[in-house]
C-alpha cells in the first residue's frame, strides 16, 4: 500500500477514535412552531368558580384551548373596549348605587379586562364577570364593597386578584387617559367622532333644533358645519349620537334620553363617571387648543409634536 494512502487512513482512524467534544447544535427557528405554541390545552385551574349565581352550563362552558399569554397589542381594541363597557352598563343598569362612584364603575371593570357574563334579571346587587384572556369568572356583589372607606383600593385589588396569575390583566390595565377620558392626548378621537356624526347628519338630511351658544358658533368653522347643522354640532359636543329622531344616546356612558329633554336648559343626563359628565368640558378643551398662541420656540414645537405623536 502506498505510504501516503496509509498515512491518510491512520489520520482518519485517529479522528474517529478521538473523544468528541460537546458542541451546541443550533437549530433554525421554525415560524410555524411559534404560531402553534401561542395556544395550549386549557387547564382545569382556569375554570370558573362554582357559586350559586352562575348556572352549571356557564361554569362548564369553556374552550379546549387557550392562549399562553397576551400582549398589549392584541388584548383590546378601542371598539372592543367600548363594547365591553356597553355590555357592563346593560348588566348592571339596575345597580343604582354604583353610578354614584367615580372610581367604582364599569369603565374601571372593563379597563381590567372584565366582560359581562350575562345580563342579570331581577338582581340589582351585582354582576357576573368573566375574562376572555384567562377564562376566569366570578360574581361581583356590589353591596360588599360599597360601604367602605377604602372602597377604591378594595375594588381595584379585587379586579386584579380575580385574574389567573399568568393573565395579562392581573398587572396591567387599559390606558383610559389615551382611549376614554377627555385629555389632550385623546382629543383627536373626539375630532374623528364629531366629524363622523356631522357626516351622518348631512347624509340623512336631518336637522336638529337644539339650543347652542357662542362657543358652538366658534367651532363651526373648525368642523365645517353650516348654520343649519349647529344643532347637530351642539349635540355631538355634548357627547350624544342620535338613535332615531326622538332618542339620543351618550357615547361615553350609553345612557339614552329623549331629544326633547335635551332642549331644556341645564339638562344633564350623564352618569357621574361618564367622560361627558361636564357637558361643556369638551367644548372648552377644543377652544383652548384653537386659541393657543403659536410659538416659534423649537422646544415648544417639539413638545407639542411629542404630545400629538403620543396621542396617536
Amino acid at each position: 500500500m502506498d505510504d501516503a494512502l496509509l498515512e491518510r487512513f491512520e489520520a482518519a482512524k485517529r479522528k474517529i477514535n478521538a473523544p468528541t467534544a460537546t458542541r451546541q447544535v443550533l437549530r433554525l427557528r421554525n415560524r410555524a412552531t411559534h404560531i402553534v405554541n401561542k395556544y395550549k390545552y386549557a387547564s382545569r385551574a382556569h375554570s370558573a368558580e362554582r357559586n350559586p349565581h352562575l348556572s352549571g352550563s356557564e361554569i362548564r362552558s369553556r374552550k379546549l384551548y387557550e392562549k399562553r399569554g397576551a400582549s398589549a397589542h392584541n388584548v383590546f381594541s378601542r371598539q372592543e373596549f367600548m363594547q365591553a363597557v356597553r355590555e357592563l352598563v346593560q348588566a348592571t343598569r339596575h345597580s343604582t348605587v354604583l353610578w354614584n362612584s367615580r372610581r367604582v364603575n364599569v369603565v374601571q371593570m372593563a379597563s381590567k379586562g372584565w366582560h359581562a357574563q350575562r345580563v342579570q334579571k331581577g338582581e340589582a346587587d351585582g354582576a357576573a364577570l368573566h375574562c376572555k384572556n384567562c377564562r376566569c369568572s366570578f360574581y361581583l356583589k356590589l353591596d360588599d364593597y360599597l360601604e367602605s372607606e377604602q372602597l377604591g383600593a378594595k375594588f381595584d385589588a379585587l379586579l386584579a386578584d380575580r385574574h389567573a396569575p399568568s393573565c395579562y390583566w392581573r398587572n396591567k390595565a387599559y390606558n383610559l387617559a389615551l382611549n376614554y377620558y377627555l385629555t389632550d392626548a385623546s382629543l383627536y378621537l373626539e375630532f374623528e367622532r364629531i366629524n363622523k356624526e356631522l357626516e351622518n347628519y348631512k347624509r340623512s338630511g336631518s336637522v336638529l333644533d337644539l339650543p347652542h351658544d357662542g362657543n358652538t358658533d366658534a367651532l363651526k368653522r373648525t368642523f365645517g358645519a353650516s348654520s343649519a347643522s349647529l344643532g347637530s354640532l351642539a349635540l355631538a359636543l355634548r357627547g350624544y349620537t342620535l338613535i332615531n329622531s326622538e332618542i339620543a344616546e351618550c357615547t361615553g356612558c350609553f345612557r339614552r334620553t329623549f331629544v326633547a329633554t335635551l332642549k331644556e336648559p341645564d339638562t344633564n343626563n350623564h352618569v357621574p363617571w361618564c367622560k361627558f359628565a361636564d357637558e361643556q368640558y369638551l367644548t372648552k378643551m377644543l377652544l383652548r387648543r384653537l386659541e393657543r398662541p403659536g410659538s416659534n420656540s423649537l422646544g415648544d414645537r417639539l413638545q407639542d409634536l411629542e404630545l400629538r405623536l403620543h396621542g396617536l
